[in-house]
C-alpha cells in the first residue's frame, strides 16, 4: 500500500510516503485535530478569495492552463466568480451572513447560526473532476475543512493546481484569506482496494461528498463512518432531451438546435449525468427524425476536428452490435463516423423507447406523439431533460415530469451547466448544521 499525502500549506505541498503502512499517521492526525482556520473568514472575505482565485487560473502567470483545457476543468473558473458563489448562496440560505454569526429570522424572531459540520470527505469520481472542484469550494463556502481523496488518474494534476495557488499573483489582503483557505485542504490518495485505510477515513469525517457510478457509490456508503455523519450522494443518473413542433419549424430553428445539442454531447464525451443520450422528438415537427439526424452527423463531424479520438476496442465492439442490430430491421437506422466517433440511432418505429448509454457521443432518436408519453418510458434514474421548446411550454412540462422523477430542465445548450440547486437539493444546506436560541 503506498499513500499519498499531499499537505497543501500557503507556502508548499509536502509529498509524503509514510514509512509506517496505515492511515493514522500524525500527520493526518494533527490536520484532523488542527483548529479550523476558516472560521475566523468573513463569508464575504471567502467570496473574494475565490473570485481571485478564479482570476488567476485565467491569467497568464497560471502555469496550467494547457491541463484545465485537457481535463475540461476550465468550467469552474466561472463557477468561482463573485457573482456566481453569491447567487448560490442567496439560493441556499435565507441570510448567507448567517455563515458569519447569530442573525434574527425574520418570521419568529429567533437567532440562527449556520455552522460547518466539521470535515468533508470529496471522493473524487474517475472521469469528471471538475466537479469535486465544484462540491470542494462549496464546502469552503460553508467554512468546513477538507479531505479530498483524489483517484489516481488525478492525483498529479490536483497536486500541481493547488501547489501553484500557493505562488498566485493575488491582491494582498487577500493573501491571509488564502492561506486559511489552503491550510483548510488535505489532499491524498489511497488505492481503492486498501479497505482499511478506506474505513478509517471514513470514520474520521463529518460529511462524505460521493460522485460517481452504482459500484463505485454502493462500496462507498458501505464504509463505517459516524453517526452523525452526513452523506451527499451525487450518483449514477442520465439524461435525455425532447424538441417540440412549435420550437423547429424552419432551416434556421434546425441549425440553432442542432449546434446547441451538439454541445450537450460533446462536453465531457456525454461522462457526465447531465449529457444527453436519447433526443424525443413530437410528433409534427416540421423537419423529419431522419433530416435532423442527418444534420446532427454534420455539426459531429465538424466538432469532432477539435477533440482527440479514442474509441476503444470494447467501445468499439459495443457501437457495432448496436448498429447491426440498428440496421436488419426497416423500423431503424443508424449513422456513424467512419471511427465510432459519434454515432446517431434512428427508431422509425411508432413506439418510442428509452436506450441505455452507450457514450462517445452516442445518440439514439424516436419520436413521441407529445411529451406526456415520456412519462412511460423515462428511466428510473433520470436526472435531466434538456428542452428545445417555446418558454410557455416549458412550465407545463415541468409540472408533467416531474413527478416523474426528473430533476433539472435546462435549455438544450446549457445541458452540461453544473446549475443549483443539483440532483434535486441544494449541497450547502447539508453541508452546515443550524444553531438557535429556541
Amino acid at each position: 500500500m503506498v499513500i499519498h499525502f499531499l499537505i497543501i500549506t500557503m507556502y508548499n505541498i509536502e509529498i509524503l510516503y509514510p514509512k509506517k503502512k496505515n492511515l493514522n499517521d500524525e500527520n493526518l492526525e494533527n490536520f484532523i485535530k488542527r483548529d479550523n482556520e476558516l472560521l475566523s473568514v468573513k463569508i464575504e472575505k471567502l467570496i473574494e478569495t475565490l473570485d481571485a482565485i478564479s482570476q488567476y487560473w485565467i491569467s497568464k502567470n497560471f502555469q496550467h492552463n494547457q491541463e484545465f483545457k485537457e481535463n475540461s476543468l476550465g468550467f469552474i473558473i466561472p463557477w468561482l466568480k463573485k457573482s456566481n458563489s453569491k447567487k448560490i448562496l442567496n439560493l441556499s440560505f435565507q441570510n448567507y451572513k448567517m455563515l458569519d454569526e447569530p442573525i434574527k429570522n425574520n418570521e419568529n424572531g429567533s437567532y440562527l447560526f449556520a455552522r460547518p459540520n466539521g470535515i468533508a470527505l470529496h471522493w473524487m469520481t474517475g472521469n469528471v473532476p471538475v466537479i469535486t472542484l465544484i462540491s470542494l469550494f462549496q464546502s469552503i463556502l460553508t467554512k468546513n475543512k477538507n479531505i479530498v481523496k483524489v483517484s489516481s488518474h488525478y492525483k498529479d494534476l490536483f497536486e500541481a493546481i493547488f501547489n501553484d495557488l500557493t505562488k498566485a499573483s493575488i491582491q494582498n489582503k487577500l493573501k491571509n484569506s488564502l492561506k486559511k483557505i489552503l491550510n483548510s485542504i488535505l489532499i491524498i490518495y489511497v488505492d481503492h482496494k486498501d479497505r482499511s485505510s478506506l474505513e478509517w477515513i471514513s470514520k474520521k469525517v463529518d460529511t462524505r461528498l460521493i460522485w460517481g457510478g452504482k459500484e463505485a457509490v454502493s462500496n462507498i456508503i458501505s464504509l463505517p463512518k459516524k453517526i452523525t455523519c452526513k452523506d451527499i450522494i451525487f450518483g449514477p443518473k442520465v439524461s435525455l432531451s425532447y424538441i417540440s413542433k412549435k420550437k423547429l419549424t424552419n432551416k434556421k430553428d434546425l441549425k440553432n438546435f442542432t449546434e446547441l445539442f451538439a454541445n450537450d454531447v460533446f462536453n465531457f464525451d456525454q461522462l457526465g449525468c447531465n449529457s444527453p443520450h436519447n433526443l424525443f422528438i413530437e410528433k409534427g415537427t416540421f423537419f423529419s427524425k431522419k433530416t435532423i439526424a442527418y444534420e446532427l452527423s454534420k455539426i459531429f463531424t465538424k466538432k469532432l476536428k477539435d477533440i482527440k479520438n479514442n474509441c476503444d476496442p470494447v467501445s468499439k465492439y459495443n457501437f457495432l452490435n448496436k448498429k447491426f442490430n440498428y440496421d436488419i430491421t426497416d423500423d431503424y437506422e443508424s449513422i456513424s463516423d467512419i471511427g465510432f466517433n459519434w454515432n446517431i440511432f434512428i427508431n422509425k418505429n411508432k413506439i418510442a423507447k428509452t436506450e441505455p448509454p452507450l457514450y462517445n457521443r452516442s445518440i439514439f432518436i424516436s419520436g413521441v406523439n407529445s411529451y406526456d408519453d415520456l412519462r412511460n418510458i423515462l428511466p428510473e434514474n433520470i436526472q435531466s431533460l434538456g428542452l428545445y421548446v417555446q418558454q410557455n411550454e416549458k412550465k407545463k412540462i415541468m409540472h408533467c415530469l416531474s413527478d416523474s422523477g426528473v430533476e433539472r430542465f435546462p435549455n438544450i445548450g446549457s445541458m452540461s451547466i453544473y446549475s443549483h440547486p443539483w440532483d434535486g437539493y441544494f449541497p450547502m444546506q447539508s453541508l452546515i448544521r443550524w444553531v438557535s436560541d429556541t
